[in-house]
């Protein structure tokens, strides 16, 4: 697989989690944002629907209002059919938590995961 779009650092904020991985990065660990972003890579490793996966797979520009903006998505999963999913963000199931990513999901046409893990 391609490099990750934007590189993750450590943080005194996220838990940067190195996950080892067989269908991501030609089968070398991956570094993911949380404990449940390593979650849904596991989810991912045993899903055999699955052929590979990326984390913060590519950087989109898009305009809101006339003002551009950038985003970053948290997963690209190809799958043994062909389809390609964007996932923009892997969360907890909270009510009302969405409201920023919905404006990305609506823009750029991506599917937006909430995975309870």
């Amino acid at each position: 697989m391609k490099t990750p779009a934007r590189k993750l650092k450590k943080s005194a904020v996220k838990n940067i989690v190195r996950f080892p991985s067989i269908k991501a990065n030609a089968g070398k660990s991956i570094l993911v944002e949380s404990i449940l972003e390593s979650k849904y890579c596991l989810h991912l490793e045993f899903d055999s629907t699955v052929e590979s996966y990326s984390s913060q797979p590519q950087t989109f520009t898009f305009a809101v209002d006339d003002e551009q903006r950038t985003y970053t998505p948290d997963f690209e999963v190809r799958y043994v059919t062909g389809k390609r999913q964007l996932v923009v963000k892997i969360r907890f199931n909270y009510p009302g938590q969405y409201s920023g990513q919905s404006l990305v999901v609506a823009t750029l046409g991506f599917v937006m995961v909430v995975f309870v893990g």
